[in-house]
């Protein structure tokens, strides 16, 4: 079997195919291959973000897309079975380790990139937390007052000024 030097996935639609498409991906990659998520500024497809969160030891972001929904990972070490197969039982887990996972992978993309669609993101989390049955919190790196507490959507978008404290605070790491 071939190694596969780029991935570019643009499947993973429903939550059930993020396992089986990780084992078929992952394992034929090396470190310095390329993954590229096509659907990650997305606000219907929260999985990505927290499965990106789960396998943060093994990417790294290297690129955002300025103006499209894809992220660049680039695999910095094997991820080992046990891992893979941790992937399996992600989405039972309990619904803050998601939001963690989501957080800290949504993180790691805004420190590279000021990513034009944030309001996505913020909406792909209430709807992770909606979908999993937790209490939808505001997004940490929107401002509060944007949140509809009613529809847990982001109804405003940011000014530049506050779009470039949101990226400070990221490569900062205090969101």
């Amino acid at each position: 079997t071939q190694p596969i030097a780029i991935a570019f996935v643009d499947l993973m639609k429903l939550e059930r195919l993020m396992h089986p498409v990780y084992t078929r991906i992952l394992p034929r990659m090396n470190p310095g291959a390329v993954l590229i998520h096509q659907d990650f500024v997305n606000q219907w497809l929260p999985y990505i973000h927290y499965s990106m969160g789960f396998l943060s030891k093994y990417f790294k972001v290297v690129s955002v897309t300025p103006y499209g929904s894809s992220v660049v990972h680039e695999m910095i070490s094997q991820v080992p079975q046990a891992d893979l197969d941790m992937l399996a039982q992600l989405p039972g887990q309990p619904i803050e380790k998601l939001v963690q996972l989501f957080d800290s992978a949504v993180c790691e993309v805004l420190k590279l990139h000021l990513v034009h669609w944030i309001r996505y993101l913020c909406d792909a989390r209430a709807n992770l937390q909606r979908t999993k049955g937790g209490q939808i919190t505001s997004c940490p790196w929107w401002d509060s007052s944007r949140h509809n507490a009613h529809t847990g959507y982001y109804e405003k978008p940011l000014t530049f000024k506050q779009a470039q404290s949101v990226r400070t605070q990221a490569a900062d790491n205090k969101i």
